[in-house]
């Protein structure tokens, strides 16, 4: 967790970042690297009311061989209010 955490929120020196899917500013997936190591991100993006344009769900994986297989080591949720803050999470 904490390697997920330290990775996730841009404070590991030596990981290298990677958008793809969806569109530059509503990506489907982050993935960082360093070495044979991945940490991937999957997101969901909200559509309609206060979740439109905001990330609702993310799932992060963890491989240790280069992308070969991954682990889910948590899921993300992030519910809004009709003015698009947000008012909860929900990690398991």
């Amino acid at each position: 967790r904490a390697l997920r955490d330290m990775i996730v929120s841009g404070f590991a020196a030596g990981w290298a970042m990677t958008l793809s899917g969806g569109t530059a500013g509503q990506p489907a997936q982050i993935l960082k690297s360093a070495g044979v190591e991945r940490l991937r991100a999957t997101l969901t993006w909200g559509t309609t009311g206060g979740e439109a344009g905001n990330v609702t769900q993310a799932v992060y994986s963890y491989s240790a061989n280069s992308g070969g297989s991954y682990d889910t080591v948590g899921t993300l949720l992030i519910s809004y209010d009709t003015s698009g803050y947000a008012t909860g999470t929900t990690w398991s």
